[in-house]
Formats: structure tokens, C-alpha cells, sequence
């Protein structure tokens, strides 16, 4: 939070504004002195409104200019003034707060400068016939008007207008500009970093907050340019990755993607003293190591499915020719979301292990193979900020792994979601909470792995109550993009004061979100990358960009799951048609998604 003085000589609109957007959390800032030159001056009760303190001091009551900026500084140190903003103050400013306040002192100026500088701006350029006129916004050096330039913002005068509706209009601006450039100077700086719809949906929210001024997004995408700056830095940079966060003062950095969590970022982050958010890598393996994940929950008594592990491929092997089908299997490891394979025979139980352990499909992630009994019932996804053993639930949402209509076709990292969730019922939920979310957060302090950050549970509801399918250690993707959609708060306030251990305020929509997954033909198995994609012309939140490349302002596929694309409405159904009359707009010959999205939600229950 920034500590300002206003100065400010007359009636005092400008620091009222300034003042109202403070205390709106438009600005992260407070007026710790009110600095007024005129005795009589209109401005002063306005800060005795604003319950601003307000010092009084003319400058006829000092021997020079010097003794009366010196009273002034005195004050501006005690107070612990970082900034100064002349608000409509009629005095040029000496070296004395010029020097201790250097590049820290902003006026605003009733013309487009460098024309018509110097006191009754705005009756000079309407004396002189100036087809434009406006407002600029500069930094205060010696000379008259002279400081480099923050923002300009003009208008063309209508030959008709009289010199007093053109003050209005220049009022107008003045208002609205001066808080924007304030909040650019010192809102938040956020970088995001991931490249994929995720990542999209969260610098989108983060671009909605008044508190946050910047986004960055490392690498991100060419879709994010509506909301944040791509910076050409890979994710498992780290060195490159802390030097960009130091040099641009960032205030936040938050971690879209689970690998650069399992491998540490957020140790290497808090190292530097640096915010991060995102569970530290002894955490983050809730994610990173199923076998783990497992072995806690059946430690502290987490409800899951019956579990066995494995690393070596022919004990596998055996355990699987004597087990009743379907079956699940687990690569232990990281693969993106395609590490889960549901046999419904044991020769192709004995496939797709041998293809984890043998073969090599996952990498490292599949020399250790969980296998667990086949649950049957409704999966939902229960997302929650977590510090330490505090729980703070997001709405349900429930998305479609399998890659074709009726849940057929091979696992992917999803294929449409939609939020709220309203079959699976209240009760569930609060099950979910009382056995599942907090005892794994008290698990994890216990363990001595405080978790802080968003902490994913892939849950089902059985007949025989919730179990447990899956810890993952960020937001889940495309839940992410329906939640944070429907999230109904302060995206930055809601991440800040989880970390500092205040209790965040945030409610839901009541409308449904849902949204289609385009993806590459062959997916997920191969991707298509290079082929025009058409009609990509509405704008997040109704679409983000998961892996699409960007050439001569026209987009191209580049991974394999290219758009999300999303809609909303009173019901499901309404929520669908809209989110499907999107999908259709689009055309690409690489593209396929699936045509039935949110369908268990439209069964009778």
C-alpha cells in the first residue's frame, strides 16, 4: 500500500475522486496528509469528510518558498509520505521537494501538453481555437509543465461548445484518468505462470481486480494479449523466471501448472523473498507421487479406493491376473493428466502395465504403478485455497475426461466442464469437506508439509459415501475456467489474504457456466499443430486459449487441446446451447469436440 500526500489549492475534486477510489480498494493506497495552501480553500472540508488529515499552511507565513516546503517535508517524513499528487495545486514546486521526492511527484494538467502550459490551461486553448483539448498526466521536474509524460487523454471540441463545457469535459476525464494512471503507477504486478486455458482464466481474473495494475503470464499464450503481457520465459526457468519477478517489482507470482510445483519453485521462490503461490515441493507431492498420496491417505483414514503398488512389472503382472475387472492403474508420476488407464480386462490391465513400466510411456512417471479397485458413481471436482490446516471450499464444478461422447475413448486432461454441480448434493459436499479436504490439509501440517495454495480433489460419490480419487496440487484444468468465471470476489484480495492467514470473502454466481474443449484431431494420443483456426472473435471469459500460435493476426493450432470455449445461462441446458452456438461459430479441419457436455447433470436423478 502506497502512503500519498495530495496537494491541492482549491475545491478539491480531484482529491476526492482519488480519495473515493481509495477507499473503494480501486487504489492501493492511503492519503496520510491532505497538503492545502489557501486557508478558505474548498478542498479542506472535503478532507475533513474523507476523515483525511489535513495540514493547513499558506506560504505567506514564511520568510521564503524554501522554509515553507521545509515545514512541509517535515511533515511528509513524520507522516512517512512515499508519493506526492498535486491535485489541482497552484504552486510550482521548489528543489526541496523536488530532491526528496524525486521522480515521486505527479501533477495532473488541464491540456495536452507540451501545448498551453502554466496556470487557466484550458481558457488558453479554447482563446487559441485548439481543435483538441484534454488532460496529461506528468511527472513534476524545475521547469513549468516540463515533467516527462505518464498519460494523455483528449477529445475533439466541438466548434459550438462554450469554454465552460469544455472544462466539464476535461473534469470528467481528469477524474477517471488520474485513478487509472495511479493504479497502472502502483496496482499490483501478477505474474502468472503456465501457458494453457488454465493459465488464461486465471490472468483474467487477476485483470479484473482494482487492486492489480499488471499481469505478466511466463510464457503464456497468444490469446492471454487481452489481459496479460507474454513474457518468453519457460516455465521450469527458474533463475530466468526470479530475475524477471525482481526486476519488475512483481507482487505475486501464482503457479498454474504442477510441474515447476513438484520441483520446487515455490522453495526456490520464498529463498529469494519473493511471494509466491503454490505449495512448496515436500507438499506438492500429493501430486507428484500418487503412491505417496495413497500411503497418507490410508495413514490418516481419507476415504479412497483399495489400493496395491508396484515397481517391479512381472509382481504387477501376477497381482493383475487374479483381480475381478474393471480395474484402475496409475502411472505414480506426473503425466499430464494421461497417466490413468481403466482396464476392463486383465489382458489389457497387462498392456498398459507393461507399456507404464516397461515401455517407458510416461517416463520416469510410470517405474512405480498404482493399481486400485474400479468405484463406481458421480465424480466431482472440490477445489479449495488451503493455508496450513484453514480450508476455504470453491464451488463444485465436474468435468469429462474421456475423450468422446458417452464417456468413451481414451483419458485426457479434460474435455468440458461445468459448474455448479446441482445432483450431487449439499450433504455430499459437506462429507467431502469433514472427511477429505480439511483431514488432508491436518495431515499435511502433521506430516510437516504445511500446504498453502489451491489444493484439488477428485472425488466421487459412491453408494457406500465420498471416496477419494486423486490429489492434485493447483487448479484443475478446465474446471478452472467455469470456477473462476462464476467466482464472485477479489481474485488478488482472495490470494493475498490466504497467504497472510486472514480469512478471504468470495461467494459464487447462481448462473451455470459450462464450456467445449476443441481439441486436435488424434488427441491424446497425437496433436495437429499449424492449422487455421476461423471465427475466433469473442472474447474471454466466453473463450481462453489452451494451445493455439499466433501468425499475421490470425490463430493456428499448436498442442493438443487448442480452445475452451464457454457459456452461461439460468440451467445447464441454457448454459450448454450457448456455450455450443460459441463451438459452432469456429471452424478449423483439425479440431473435434466432444457433443455432449454437462450431459449427467440433464439425467433424471
Amino acid at each position: 500500500m502506497k502512503k500519498i500526500a495530495v496537494f491541492a489549492s482549491g475545491t478539491g475534486t480531484n482529491f476526492e475522486a482519488i480519495a473515493e477510489n481509495i477507499e473503494k480498494d480501486v487504489l492501493d493506497a492511503s492519503i496520510e496528509l491532505l497538503v492545502v495552501d489557501q486557508k478558505r480553500a474548498k478542498v479542506i472540508e472535503k478532507g475533513k469528510r474523507h476523515g483525511v488529515e489535513t495540514l493547513v499552511l499558506s506560504p505567506r507565513d514564511f520568510d521564503s518558498k524554501s522554509d515553507y516546503e521545509r515545514a512541509i517535508l517535515k511533515r511528509l517524513e513524520e507522516k512517512k509520505v512515499e508519493w506526492i499528487i498535486l491535485a489541482g495545486y497552484m504552486r510550482i514546486v521548489s528543489p526541496v521537494l523536488l530532491e526528496a521526492y524525486e521522480n515521486r511527484i505527479i501533477n495532473i494538467h488541464p491540456s495536452l501538453l507540451p501545448d498551453f502550459r502554466g496556470l487557466d490551461a484550458i481558457g488558453q486553448a479554447y482563446a487559441a481555437h485548439a481543435p483538441r483539448m484534454g488532460v496529461t498526466i506528468h511527472y513534476v521536474d524545475a521547469g513549468l509543465d516540463t515533467g516527462a509524460i505518464i498519460a494523455q487523454q483528449g477529445f475533439d471540441v466541438d466548434p459550438e461548445w462554450t469554454e465552460a463545457e469544455c472544462e466539464a469535459k476535461i473534469h470528467e476525464i481528469e477524474h477517471v484518468l488520474y485513478t487509472d494512471t495511479l493504479k497502472k503507477l502502483w496496482g499490483a504486478k501478477v505474474l502468472v505462470i503456465g501457458s494453457g486455458g488454465r493459465e488464461h482464466a486465471i490472468a483474467w481474473a487477476f485483470s479484473e481486480s482494482p487492486m492489480v495494475g499488471k499481469v505478466y503470464a511466463a510464457p503464456g499464450n497468444p490469446g492471454m494479449r487481452d489481459v496479460a503481457e507474454t513474457v518468453a520465459i519457460k516455465a521450469d526457468d527458474f533463475d530466468g523466471l526470479v530475475t524477471f519477478v525482481k526486476e519488475n517489482g512483481i507482487d505475486l507470482t501464482f503457479v498454474g501448472p504442477e510441474d515447476p510445483l513438484v520441483k520446487g519453485i515455490a522453495d526456490r521462490f520464498e529463498a529469494e523473498g519473493l511471494k509466491i503461490f503454490g505449495p512448496r515441493a515436500n507438499a506438492a507431492i500429493l501430486e507428484g507421487s500418487k503412491a505417496f498420496t495413497k500411503e497418507i491417505m490410508k495413514k490418516y483414514s481419507i476415504p479412497t479406493a483399495k489400493y496395491e503398488t508396484f515397481t517391479d512389472y512381472e509382481r504387477a503382472a501376477e497381482y493383475l491376473e487374479h483381480q475381478e475387472y474393471p480395474i484402475v492403474l496409475k502411472a505414480d508420476g506426473l503425466a499430464a493428466g494421461k497417466g490413468v488407464i481403466i482396464a476392463k480386462s486383465c489382458e489389457q490391465a497387462l498392456s498398459a502395465a507393461r507399456e507404464m513400466m516397461v515401455d517407458g510411456k510416461f517416463g520416469g512417471a510410470g517405474n512405480t504403478l498404482v493399481i486400485e479397485e474400479f468405484l463406481e458413481g458421480e465424480e466431482f471436482s472440490l477445489l479449495a485455497f488451503v493455508k496450513d490446516e484453514a480450508v476455504y471450499p470453491l464451488q463444485i464444478a465436474q468435468d469429462h475426461k474421456r475423450a468422446y461422447d458417452n464417456d468413451e475413448g481414451e483419458n485426457t486432461g479434460g474435455m468440458g466442464a461445468y459448474t455448479p454441480v446441482t445432483h450431487i448434493p449439499q450433504s455430499a459436499i459437506d462429507e467431502a469437506m469433514e472427511k477429505v479436504m480439511k483431514p488432508m490439509a491436518e495431515a499435511m501440517v502433521k506430516e510437516g508439509r504445511n500446504y498453502q495454495g489451491i489444493l484439488y480433489g477428485g472425488l466421487m460419490l459412491t453408494e457406500k459415501g465420498v471416496r477419494t480419487i486423486e490429489f492434485n496440487c493447483r487448479f484443475g484444468d478446465p474446471e478452472t475456467e467455469v470456477i473462476l468465471q462464476a467466482l464472485r470476489g477479489d481474485f488478488y484480495r482472495i490470494c493475498t489474504d490466504v497467504l497472510e492467514g486472514r480469512v478471504p470473502e468470495y461467494s459464487f454466481d447462481e448462473d451455470t457456466y459450462l464450456g467445449v474443449v476443441l481439441a486436435s484431431i488424434g488427441y491424446p494420443a497425437t496433436s495437429t499443430k499449424g492449422v487455421l483456426i476461423e471465427n475466433i472473435d469473442e472474447k474471454a471469459p466466453v473463450i481462453f486459449h489452451m494451445g493455439t500460435a499466433e501468425k499475421d493476426g490470425k490463430y493456428y493450432t499448436a498442442g493438443g487441446r487448442v480452445l475452451f470455449v464457454s457459456g452461461k445461462g439460468r440451467s445447464v441446458s441454457q448454459a450448454r446451447d450457448n456455450a455450443y452456438r460459441s463451438v459452432e461459430k469456429i471452424k478449423s479441419e483439425a479440431l473435434f469436440h466432444r457433443s455432449d457436455i454437462g450431459f449427467r447433470a440433464l439425467k433424471e436423478y
